[in-house]
């Protein structure tokens, strides 16, 4: 495609964007808002992710099917371990390595997390950047998994953007100090916007190959606005410890066959009729309540997916309204819901993967006056 450019003033300042190369069109991949976060004041807002902005499950699942397409291209070398970062690209990681799956690859597939469970790390990272910088990394749990963990020959690091790639490589440099044996790193983004002399800068003396791919390649800059302050929003660290528990299996301990939905979640959904369905992922929990949403769509129904989320963002631009709630584990952290209100969709169905009784402090459902789908206990 041509060279695009654009200027966007947000509230804290102007973000310009150079596009130099794309598979898909920049307005139909992302928008633009400004992040309630003094660390970065600007944000990249996918359109195809699923998070903050509802998508249809079928065009969701194309970019999948793109980026995986694109990674093929690229090529695997041996035991290949694909890795998402949480909690925006935990869906993402988790599609696209689906369709490498289904597509002949071989890998095992986990995604970092903000949740503290009782099972051995692999290793801890930051992003700097982020309003939550940690993410811990568990070691897969069954042999196999280990296994193709232990000796991979690929990495393949997966997020929904990149804008300086600094956090990509700080996990490849971990991996590689578990697994001398690793010859390649594949760095995975739904929008790239690191220009190459920054890349080269960034990669020079890593001992291996990096290569990288996304739908979408570009560079920015940001000029933020002079004595711009915004609304103080509590850190998102546990205020408490959990009251509600999660299931200790799934991606985040390392998987090698596609997730299922339930087929419980299923059964009242037989024959399509004119209601439009919002199918609600809730945090780290994207992938399942994504496939039944898409089975949802193949049936016949008018639905649109997104989740919740932790990050702190202001109003205007692509994000039209704004839910505010805590956290459905019981930590009192303040979460979050974008471009969906109340009475906005006949139906919605709120997805939740922890063992017992929501918090009573959790008010989402009641808020949307949703139904609520439970992933079930181990």
């Amino acid at each position: 495609m041509n060279s695009t450019r654009r200027e966007i003033e947000l509230s804290g300042g102007v973000l310009s964007v150079h596009v130099e190369e794309s598979d898909w069109s920049l307005d139909d991949l992302c928008g633009f808002a400004s992040r309630n976060n003094p660390k970065r004041r600007f944000l990249f807002v996918s359109k195809v992710l699923g998070k903050h902005i509802p998508a249809r499950p079928s065009t969701m699942a194309r970019a999948y099917r793109d980026l995986s397409d694109k990674i093929r291209q690229i090529g695997l070398q041996g035991p290949t371990v694909c890795i998402a970062l949480c909690e925006t690209a935990t869906g993402l990681g988790e599609g696209v390595w689906e369709a490498m799956v289904r597509g002949g690859s071989e890998a095992v597939f986990l995604h970092s997390t903000r949740t503290t469970f009782d099972s051995p790390l692999a290793f801890r990272f930051e992003e700097a950047h982020s309003h939550a910088v940690d993410h811990l990394l568990y070691r897969p749990q069954g042999l196999a998994e280990q296994e193709a963990f232990d000796r991979a020959g690929t990495l393949v690091l997966v997020d929904d953007e990149i804008s300086t790639g600094k956090t990509m490589r700080e996990i490849a440099r971990a991996f590689l100090a578990h697994d001398p044996a690793l010859r390649r790193v594949v760095v995975v983004t739904l929008t790239d916007w690191v220009d190459q002399a920054a890349w080269d800068a960034l990669w020079k003396g890593f001992p291996i190959e990096v290569a990288r791919t996304s739908l979408l390649r570009g560079s920015f800059s940001f000029t933020p606005t002079p004595g711009f302050v915004a609304s103080q929003v509590a850190p998102a660290e546990a205020c408490g410890p959990a009251t509600v528990s999660l299931p200790i299996r799934g991606p985040r301990f390392g998987i090698t066959a596609p997730s299922e939905v339930p087929s419980a979640w299923l059964e009242d959904f037989t024959h399509p009729h004119s209601e439009t369905i919002l199918v609600l992922g809730t945090g780290e929990f994207h992938h399942v309540p994504f496939l039944f949403a898409r089975a949802l769509e193949a049936k016949g129904f008018d639905v649109r997916y997104q989740s919740s989320t932790r990050s702190p963002i202001l109003p205007g631009h692509a994000i039209e309204s704004v839910l505010t709630f805590r956290d459905h584990h019981g930590e009192g952290i303040p979460n979050f819901l974008y471009n969906a209100l109340p009475a906005q969709y006949d139906r919605v169905l709120a997805c939740y993967e922890v063992v017992g009784d929501l918090p009573a402090t959790h008010g989402l459902p009641a808020i949307l006056g949703a139904q609520q789908l439970r992933l079930g206990p181990a």
